[in-house]
């Protein structure tokens, strides 16, 4: 991906890529190239809010995108695990096909932990058993951040302060009932906030380059659906829609992907670098009410994100028009970190292709037979400092000497092969 990326931004194309959706641990950023325009998720000011009460007057806040009967359920007798289980308590924990008993679920409201299966499965499941409704718990590691799903019968989901009350509440108290109440579309809620499942930097493969670069809308996105395919992906979901609501850092990239085409538009001079630079520095790193982003992983320690959650900040497209300063990168530029960045490894074959020639380094011999014309490649064995510098040299003296000798060698295109570590 890296090195194909490279080429289409040496023809002046903007690449830009998710940061992956394996957060909130560290190191786990992808496409981390610095030619690449690496995009996270945060949130919008919107949610889609649910309001969970317990028979105890206990209250708690979620997010759904159901959208059947209002307000929502009435007070319903809740079951949970081995109260719910046809066999497996486990399995009934967790909701899986199979696992619970019809005679125990009928009319009520079931309570799941997430894992295992889909979470719109799961509700399929207590439905199929007879069940009304569905309290889909966050587990520990999976925070506060509630995914609103369009699920198939009353449901919502909860973060894990709330799972670990609910816990409580099933072991203490004997009579067991809840309440679901559906509040739609919800405006206001401070945000940006990061996503707790947008990846991380540093890269484990160029840390010294900060990725991500930038955050844009990743959580509870509207985007176009296939009505042939149900918004649940559910084989008994016969729901047909054109647009459904997704989350992901393959949300926040397209957002950035159109802003660069209309920075292009504006600035048709500008290359890709321009346009990431315009987007970086114009970023910015406060939510509405002017406080430091947040992080959903952080909804219990009121910590603020990091630049290795959102980078340079969040995009602001009407700044990133005007500037007022942009930096830009040559493709020899990125060459060379690339020679910087692999040379720090013994033994390592790399294919340079590009430039009009044919050659071979080993160690400090070095033969050269030119192929005008022709498509080429050069393999080197890189062992020690001298042969290093050495090359740096000897690739940036025929780089020029083929641009004199013939116009098809415009720039140098690296990629890498047979990696060996000792």
């Amino acid at each position: 991906m890296a090195i194909a990326t490279l080429g289409a931004v040496q023809k002046g194309i903007f690449v830009s890529c998710s940061a992956g959706n394996s957060g909130p641990s560290a190191s786990t950023v992808a496409n981390s190239a610095p030619w690449i325009m690496t995009v996270a998720a945060s949130y919008l000011d919107r949610s889609f809010l649910t309001i969970v009460k317990l028979g105890n007057n206990q209250v708690f806040r979620g997010a759904s995108l159901y959208h059947g009967r209002r307000p929502g359920t009435k007070n319903l007798p809740l079951v949970y695990g081995k109260t719910a289980s046809a066999h497996d308590d486990q399995g009934a924990v967790y909701c899986i096909n199979g696992s619970l008993n019809p005679k125990l679920v009928k009319g009520k409201i079931v309570i799941c932990e997430r894992g295992m299966n889909g979470r719109t499965e799961k509700g399929e499941q207590v439905k199929m058993a007879g069940g009304v409704g569905m309290l889909l718990l966050n587990m520990e590691d999976e925070g506060e951040e509630v995914l609103a799903d369009p699920h198939i019968l009353p449901a919502t989901s909860l973060g894990a302060m709330a799972a670990k009350v609910i816990k409580n509440y099933v072991n203490i108290t004997k009579k067991l009932v809840a309440l679901i109440v559906f509040e739609g579309t919800v405006y206001g809620s401070p945000a940006p906030v990061m996503a707790a499942f947008s990846s991380r930097g540093p890269s484990s493969i160029g840390p010294d380059v900060i990725k991500p670069d930038v955050t844009a809308p990743g959580m509870n996105i509207l985007a176009a659906w296939p009505p042939t395919v149900s918004s649940t992906w559910l084989k008994s979901d016969k729901r047909s829609v054109s647009f459904n609501i997704i989350s992901g850092t393959s949300m926040s990239c397209p957002h950035v992907s159109g802003l660069a085409a209309l920075l292009k538009s504006v600035h048709p001079d500008w290359s890709p670098a321009a346009i990431k630079s315009a987007l970086m520095t114009t970023s910015y790193t406060v939510n509405n009410i002017r406080s430091p982003i947040s992080d959903a992983k952080n909804f219990n320690t009121f910590e603020p994100a990091t630049p290795l959650a959102f980078g340079s900040g969040h995009v602001d497209p009407e700044r990133a028009s005007d500037p007022g300063l942009v930096y830009d990168i040559t493709n020899s530029d990125y060459l060379k970190y690339l020679l910087v960045l692999v040379m720090g490894e013994m033994n390592l074959s790399v294919i340079v292709k590009g430039c009009n020639f044919f050659a071979w380094v080993e160690e400090s011999a070095h033969t050269c037979e030119k192929k005008v014309g022709d498509s080429s490649q050069k393999t080197m064995s890189l062992q020690n400092e001298t042969v290093k510098e050495k090359l740096m040299m000897e690739l940036e003296v025929e780089r020029r000497a083929m641009l004199r000798e013939s116009k098809f060698c415009e720039s140098l295109i690296i990629k890498f092969v047979n990696i060996q570590f000792h």
